[in-house]
């Protein structure tokens, strides 16, 4: 396996559940923290 690989199966592992824990379960969730930050930005 080479280093790339390796790296992004490592990544996976600890990304488990975090999306959850932030409170991310729908496509829907996601989209509305999308909008949420981007409307920070141009504050």
């Amino acid at each position: 396996m080479n280093s790339a690989v390796y790296a992004m199966k490592m990544l996976r592992k600890e990304m488990d559940g975090e999306a959850e824990k932030a409170g991310l379960l729908s496509d829907d969730d996601v989209a509305g923290m999308i909008m949420e930050m981007r409307a920070e930005e141009q504050e």
